[in-house]
C-alpha cells in the first residue's frame, strides 16, 4: 500500500470580531431557510463561552484581515503585490 506522506489538516480559521460591541470569535456563516424566506446568520462565540447566532450587520471584524487584500486607489488601476501571477 502506498504511503500518503505528510498529511496536513487545516482547522477552521476563527476571526476576532465585536458583536454589538462585545468581544467574540466568528466561527462561520449559517443559513436558515423555510418555505417563505431565507436568512443568513453568523455563528459566534462570546468570551464567556456562549455561542450565538447573530445577524451579519451586528458584527464588526477587528482582525485586520481586509488589509491582506489589494483594492488599489479609488478610480485607479488595481495594484497587485510583487510576484502575483495573472
Amino acid at each position: 500500500m502506498a504511503g500518503l506522506g505528510d498529511l496536513t489538516i487545516k482547522t477552521s480559521e476563527y476571526r476576532t470580531c465585536l458583536v454589538n460591541g462585545e468581544k467574540a470569535l466568528f466561527h462561520r456563516w449559517s443559513q436558515n431557510a423555510d418555505i417563505e424566506y431565507s436568512q443568513t446568520f453568523a455563528i459566534v462565540e462570546l468570551t464567556d463561552g456562549n455561542v450565538r447566532e447573530v445577524k451579519p450587520e451586528s458584527i464588526k471584524f477587528i482582525d485586520g484581515k481586509i488589509e491582506e487584500y489589494c483594492f488599489g486607489e479609488p478610480n485607479g488601476p488595481l495594484v497587485y503585490p510583487p510576484g502575483t501571477e495573472l
